[in-house]
């Protein structure tokens, strides 16, 4: 309730608020001052008629004469105002032909096609709108047996965006994301569009059962930062990070047996990640992060995330494909032996093309 009560105010301050044409700002008021005058001068005639208090009958021409002045002014001003609203409702119209919205959804986790991102964006995005739906399920109920099969899907979302792209100039179109992927899938989307301009992300906020924005306040809550001054000489690590739920140590040992560096949410929940600014700011940290374990001569980080949806797309989107080590994200599954039986390698640093990797048992220790 509390959710649905503050997205209720957010509507309405964002309506009350919202950027008034200034051309309807003047017919409105314009009109405003046209009907005082009118039943200000109506007033003034009974008055006059009547021969009561103030005796305005003694300067009853004055009076008239300044406001007829006043009505025609304010009709002129309406009439204007008018004509300038049609003008400037036929360019926008024109304009709004030729913008684009490309609206990228991911699906991964359910069989449920659920309520379309398209559908559900505000009226700050254009009318016309192109949907582009990133299909990544198997049909086995958020169970994925084939991943290297989705990857392929991936690498071509971008080349498809450029395709569209193609009839318009770019800042005509705006691009809007929003999925419910696996982890790896997830992070590999955001870096294929890392270079696409700016993009509005989205994510679903289960308890009003809706597609959100991220546009709480930054409540300046961080995550934790490893030591890494007595971090333990290896060509590989382990990089686990805690947004939403807590990695389990005993989990990621049944995976890997590497030195690990743990990033852990102040204040970590499911519902701790709606800030566009705070996630910026984490992103900054992870990167930070792994920046320095590339300067300790690590080559090759594995990376384990427990994040929302929106989280783990803008960190990939944020990891810089030149100049940090080689990256591969896994897959968490809860009822298997191998907790995270398989990752995607990202196509960073000297790695060409996302590919599957698997972790069998024999690989563990």
């Amino acid at each position: 309730m509390k959710s649905i009560f503050e997205h209720l105010v957010k509507q309405f301050i964002s309506w009350r608020f919202r950027k008034r044409s200034p051309f309807l700002v003047s017919f409105s008021a314009s009109c405003a001052i046209l009907l005082a005058v009118l039943g200000l001068g109506s007033l003034t005639g009974a008055l006059s008629y009547q021969d009561v208090t103030f005796q305005l009958a003694q300067s009853d021409s004055i009076a008239s004469t300044t406001l007829n002045a006043i009505s025609i002014i304010c009709a002129v001003i309406m009439l204007v105002s008018f004509f300038l609203l049609i003008t400037q409702f036929v360019l926008d119209r024109m304009a709004g032909s030729k913008q684009k919205a490309i609206v990228i959804e991911g699906r991964g986790l359910r069989d449920d096609d659920g309520v379309s991102l398209a559908d559900s964006l505000s009226d700050e995005f254009p009318k016309t709108r192109v949907p582009y739906i990133l299909d990544l399920r198997q049909r086995l109920d958020g169970k994925l047996v084939a991943p290297e099969l989705l990857i392929r899907k991936i690498a071509a979302l971008k080349e498809n965006i450029n395709q569209t792209r193609s009839a318009v100039t770019r800042s005509d179109t705006q691009i809007a994301y929003g999925g419910l992927t696996a982890v790896p899938l997830t992070f590999l989307t955001g870096v294929e569009l890392d270079d696409e301009g700016a993009i509005t992300v989205f994510d679903w906020d289960r308890t009003s059962e809706q597609w959100r924005p991220l546009d709480d306040l930054d409540d300046g809550r961080r995550l934790s930062e490893p030591n890494l001054d007595e971090f333990p000489e290896s060509d590989e690590a382990l990089l686990a990070v805690s947004v939403s739920y807590p990695i389990d140590t005993a989990d990621l040992a049944t995976s890997f047996d590497l030195p690990i560096a743990h990033m852990d949410l102040d204040g970590r929940s499911s519902s701790s990640h709606w800030s566009a600014d705070k996630q910026s700011a984490i992103a900054i940290q992870f990167l930070e992060v792994a920046k320095r374990l590339s300067a300790r001569g690590v080559k090759h980080i594995h990376l384990v995330l427990a994040a929302p949806n929106s989280v783990v797309f803008n960190f990939g989107r944020r990891y810089d494909k030149r100049n940090l080590p080689e990256l591969t994200v896994y897959q968490y599954e809860r009822g298997q032996d191998v907790k995270y039986p398989w990752g995607v390698r990202m196509p960073v640093c000297s790695t060409a093309a996302a590919r599957v990797e698997s972790l069998m048992q024999s690989d563990v220790k």
